[in-house]
C-alpha cells in the first residue's frame, strides 16, 4: 500500500510558497531603503528623456499627403 503520510505535490507547493515568501520579505526590504527609490527615480528620468528624444526624432514635419517619405522627416 501506498503511504499517504507523504504526497511530494504538497512538499513542493510548500517549498514554493516559503521561497515565495522569503523573496517578498527581501524585495520588500530592497523597496523601503532610499537607495531604491532614488535608483527608481533616475530610471524613470532616463526613460522619460529618452521617450522625449525619440518622439522628437520621429515627429514628421507638415507633410503633404502621398509625398515620398524621406521628404516628410525633420533634417537633424
Amino acid at each position: 500500500m501506498v503511504d499517504k503520510s507523504y504526497d511530494s505535490a504538497v512538499a513542493w507547493q510548500n517549498f514554493l510558497g516559503e521561497m515565495e515568501r522569503g523573496f517578498n520579505s527581501f524585495a520588500n526590504q530592497a523597496m523601503g531603503s532610499s537607495g531604491f527609490s532614488r535608483a527608481m527615480n533616475q530610471v524613470s528620468g532616463t526613460s522619460i528623456g529618452a521617450q522625449k528624444a525619440l518622439g522628437e526624432v520621429m515627429e514628421p514635419t507638415s507633410c503633404p499627403r502621398f509625398t515620398a517619405w524621406p521628404t516628410c522627416w525633420k533634417k537633424s
